[in-house]
């Protein structure tokens, strides 16, 4: 203890030395002042480091959090664009696909409109179906109304069908069948159309033919012309070849002649004004046909002489045919000279049968 207290005094004397005291006193505050005042400064360094690292985490963060809230709504907008492309992409490929009431729709809207170009896309043309068998197919429906409403009908209750069962088959010679397969296995349809072997019933002086026969006397349903050559004679009708007929049996059409009609007759020589006057008079068979040339005019007596003058100059041949139940009475042929008028009765044993 007393070496301690003797640090506080002097050489000289043993009395404390108090200037030496606040001396050493100041130096060790001064000194703990400075060392606080470096520590300070350190913490301080610190603390703006670590503020500084903060706000620069804080910034990185914040424009961070856009970047990333823009990925997320580019991913949402991927999926949902894949989404809309995909639903877009299956309901074009569901439309797409010819389903049987489609095609039982545009099936009608061609017949309805004639056209032929509608038909076609609808048709399967690997057994040759063209444009032209469009053209007398359209002409068909055209003049038989009742076979078109029962086709049509028909048409529509197998689209209903086969939509149940669709191994489901189409009776007739125009029917509804499967064609390509498509999307999720669906199938388009196409109207297919058979042909039709024809027959002809004739007597045996008259020789027949029809034009268009696809092969072997084969055709497919539609308007035909059919020409017939008797003696010195010659004349063309319009025929009908279709599975609605009484005619149509086990996929084979007979054309009789017995169901000739006069007014299918196509004319080949067409009667105008010209510079022979001329009349035929005949014992009641106004209603007769008038031939020229051995070629039907399509007029009856009474409508041939309401023409005059008229293009038939001398030398041509004059004639009249009657067609009446099934059978042909004819005139002897007449070759027109200078005369303006005519007798030509018909020969009741001159007969086709």
């Amino acid at each position: 203890m007393k070496n301690k207290e003797n640090r506080y005094l002097s050489d000289d004397t043993e009395e404390l030395d108090y200037k030496k005291i606040r001396s050493q006193l100041n130096n060790r505050h001064k000194k703990t002042q400075n060392n606080k005042s470096e520590s300070d400064k350190v913490q301080k360094r610190k603390n703006k480091k670590i503020y500084l690292t903060n706000k620069k985490e804080e910034k990185t963060a914040k424009r961070s959090m856009p970047i990333s809230g823009i990925y997320v709504i580019l991913i949402l907008l991927i999926i949902g664009f894949i989404g809309f492309a995909s639903k877009s992409a299956y309901n074009k490929a569901i439309a797409s696909i010819d389903t049987p009431e489609k095609i039982a729709e545009k099936f009608k809207d061609s017949i309805d409109s004639e056209d032929i170009d509608s038909l076609m896309k609808i048709v399967d043309t690997k057994n040759g179906f063209d444009q032209d068998d469009a053209k007398r197919f359209l002409k068909l429906m055209k003049n038989n109304e009742k076979y078109k409403s029962d086709l049509i009908n028909r048409i529509y209750e197998f689209s209903k069908s086969v939509g149940k069962d669709e191994n489901y088959q189409m009776d007739g010679s125009i029917k509804l069948v499967k064609d390509k397969k498509k999307f999720l296995g669906k199938y388009d349809y196409k109207l297919y159309f058979e042909l039709i072997d024809v027959n002809e019933d004739n007597p045996e002086s008259i020789v027949s033919s029809i034009a268009n026969a696809k092969k072997d006397n084969k055709f497919f349903p539609g308007i035909y012309i059919q020409s017939f050559k008797a003696d010195d004679i010659s004349f063309k009708r319009e025929v009908a070849i279709y599975d609605g007929d009484l005619d149509y049996k086990d996929n084979a059409f007979t054309l009789y002649y017995n169901n000739f009609n006069k007014d299918q007759i196509i004319p080949e020589y067409e009667v105008s004004e010209g510079n022979k006057d001329i009349t035929i008079r005949t014992l009641g068979n106004n209603d007769a046909e008038v031939f020229v040339d051995y070629k039907a005019t399509g007029l009856t007596v009474d409508e041939f002489n309401d023409i005059n003058p008229k293009n038939v100059p001398e030398g041509s041949i004059l004639q009249i045919v009657k067609f009446e139940n099934g059978d042909v009475t004819k005139s002897n042929p007449h070759e027109l000279g200078y005369e303006s008028w005519v007798i030509l009765h018909l020969n009741f044993w001159n007969k086709w049968w």
